[in-house]
């Protein structure tokens, strides 16, 4: 999913009033927790562009809309577009470890 997004911020329109860079550069993966049996990990925008704005304040900008600039979804159509690859590629891995415990 990160690189589905990384994808989409690449084809943002210029317009949106921010660098691409900037939101290439604070966009990516937290460290893995574990929590009760199960692993978590977060996507998300750190940092503050080159202009001293958050960078997910921005991302959630683009992502939205505001009165002033219309919205350019790019987080959820990359969610939408991979979460089924995703799924597919966790299932496969978790087949693969049972294999290994039962064999």
């Amino acid at each position: 999913m990160a690189d589905a997004i990384r994808q989409n911020i690449d084809t943002l329109p210029q317009d949106t009033g921010v660098t691409k860079r900037g939101l290439e550069e604070g966009f990516g993966i937290a460290p893995l927790q574990a929590d009760s049996g199960c692993i978590n990990v977060t996507l998300g925008c750190a940092d503050y562009n080159e202009n001293g704005v958050p960078t997910g304040l921005m991302a959630r900008v683009i992502e939205r809309r505001t009165s002033r600039m219309p919205k350019h979804p790019f987080v959820r159509p990359a969610i939408n577009a991979s979460r089924k690859r995703a799924e597919q590629a966790m299932a496969d891995i978790i087949d693969q470890e049972i294999k290994k415990i039962t064999e």
